[in-house]
């Protein structure tokens, strides 16, 4: 399993933008072989801030729903219209307990 988490922090009064692009990608997202599921986390403290959760069965599916969907967007110092600075992409495994990715991480680049 292979999991991807998205760092963004959102131009105050955008919320609501960024939550519908959250999921409209998300139900995009689910239409293609290896999607497990998402979540969107917001942070309660800075409700500007949010990381997005993706999991997939596997590297492979990853990358084929990657090029397919042209997520050229989806990588560091990428600035989107409703974010403040760039999305921080994490997907490289360190730690892990429970399920693990594969052994060689969830580096998909």
């Amino acid at each position: 399993m292979v999991r991807i988490v998205i760092a963004v922090d959102v131009v105050p009064g955008h919320e609501a933008e960024w939550e519908e692009q959250w999921r409209m990608l998300r139900e995009a997202r689910s239409q293609y072989a290896g999607f497990r599921g998402a979540s969107l986390l917001r942070d309660s403290q800075q409700p500007t801030r949010y990381l997005s959760l993706t999991e997939w069965d596997g590297h492979d599916d990853l990358a084929q729903a990657m090029r397919q969907m042209n997520w050229s967007w989806l990588n560091r110092d990428t600035t989107l219209p409703w974010t403040q600075g760039p999305i921080r992409v994490y997907d490289e495994v360190v730690d892990s307990v429970g399920e693990t990715p594969d052994p060689e991480g969830a580096h998909t680049q």
